[in-house]
């Protein structure tokens, strides 16, 4: 068998050896932002209190524009140059947060730091996806690479907090940030070598005719063009949005009126055995997914609005109860996993490498605008029903958007041609 009939190039080394690679900088990268996060919101909870809730609607409001005006300035580049280059700013980020927590400065450059963090994650996270489009991989490979990246950013979720917590209980957030500081450092370092070892990549002749501001929607305009992307898009929306609001908020606020020990076991261990469960349920979504060809990945994105949907209806139900709640918590977390790497498989069917980071950046987009739109409604829903209702409400709100995907795959408005190949000409 020669070096052309394995797909590989001279020079190059395996194609398991570069999505080793981007495996490793993956969680380098995804613990690092874990430690971050954890360690500047305790440190803002001790210095505002409740006022620190301020902070999370104001990093959305970043990553949602940074992801819309910073299109047209990312896209021109490679992407792994890309996400090497974003982690180096992640790295500068925590170390100006380190000089502010350990020498006490001042707070708007602790908050300047976090910026500049959220402002990456939707082109760092498109343009790591994009890049696997250069690996290379047959179809079947591809799947599995999907599994192994979308596994690998859920492994961090779980494992983050965890060393993060005990890095502070152990060395305070100096040492939690220093932490921080390595992942960043070996995660840039690492797409460093990848983008060396990929080599160059094509990408349409177009794209270096289109103007800034013209590639600033090109995305949504490409995605506009194919009603399979557009339900993604928007179901998507809903889904992040019902996470953030009918999870991570309102199962909160119930296991804070619980006592943290005896039978309901609430309080902020009992919250956190529930997370764990829910990404454990991401964890098993992910692996039963990986198991089967998609071959029909509409479907399967419509079954896992419908899996949410019914956890969410599931877990209005649990009360105080932590065993219910982490048991229906694992059930609104398996109906992810197969959504996403459905809407992999369209993305990576259907286009080329430079196409996959603007759409996939869209969905980023989507989702922090989702988490936005929810949250907002949050104050007047609790004004008029108990957390329990707006779990319900969240619920409703993705039986809804199930039924929908179920009538259009009925009336066939999703057999329209998904995978062909028309990014090239649509990128202007």
């Amino acid at each position: 068998m020669t070096l052309a009939d394995t797909g590989e190039q001279p020079g190059r080394p395996p194609i398991g050896g570069r999505l080793a690679l981007l495996l490793a900088s993956e969680l380098a990268g995804a613990l690092g932002v874990e430690f971050f996060n954890l360690t500047v919101v305790w440190h803002l909870v001790k210095l505002l209190g409740a006022n620190s809730a301020y902070y999370l609607v104001i990093m959305l409001v970043c990553a949602v524009v940074s992801g819309v005006f910073g299109a047209g300035l990312f896209e021109r580049v490679r992407p792994f140059r890309c996400t090497a280059g974003l982690n180096v700013v992640r790295w500068v980020a925590a170390g100006l947060a380190l000089a502010c927590i350990a020498g006490h400065w001042m707070l708007p450059l602790l908050l300047l730091a976090s910026l500049c963090m959220s402002a990456s994650r939707p082109h760092l996270d498109a343009a790591l996806i994009g890049g696997l489009s250069t690996l290379g991989l047959d179809d079947a490979a591809m799947q599995r690479a999907n599994a192994l990246v979308d596994n690998t950013a859920r492994l961090s979720r779980i494992a983050g907090p965890g060393v993060a917590a005990l890095m502070a209980w152990t060395g305070g957030e100096t040492l939690a940030l220093m932490l921080t500081l390595g992942c960043f450092a070996g995660a840039a370092l690492l797409q460093w070598h990848l983008d060396r070892q990929t080599g160059p990549v094509s990408r349409p002749a177009a794209t270096g005719q289109v103007s800034y501001w013209s590639g600033l929607f090109s995305g949504f305009r490409l995605a506009g063009r194919s009603p399979a992307l557009v339900y993604c898009f928007i179901s998507q929306m809903f889904n992040a949005g019902a996470w953030y609001l009918g999870f991570v908020f309102s199962a909160a606020l119930v296991l804070s009126s619980a006592p943290a020990t005896g039978p309901s076991l609430g309080g902020l261990g009992g919250f956190a055995v529930a997370t764990l469960c829910y990404g454990l349920g991401n964890i098993a979504g992910n692996i039963v997914t990986s198991r089967v060809s998609i071959s029909r990945p509409m479907h399967l994105v419509v079954l896992g609005r419908a899996v949410a949907a019914i956890g969410y209806l599931l877990l209005a139900t649990a009360g105080g109860a932590l065993p219910a709640i982490c048991l229906f918590a694992a059930v609104i977390a398996l109906g992810t996993p197969p959504a996403d790497l459905a809407f992999l498989k369209i993305l990576q069917a259907g286009h080329d490498w430079h196409a996959v980071t603007k759409l996939y950046r869209v969905k980023l987009v989507a989702e922090y605008a989702g988490m936005l739109l929810m949250m907002g409604s949050a104050p007047w829903l609790l004004s008029l029903m108990p957390p329990a209702g707006v779990i319900t409400c969240c619920g409703a709100v993705m039986a809804v958007v199930a039924l929908a995907g179920q009538l259009l795959l009925k009336k066939k408005v999703f057999t329209a041609p998904i995978y062909l190949n028309q990014s090239g000409s649509s990128l202007p």
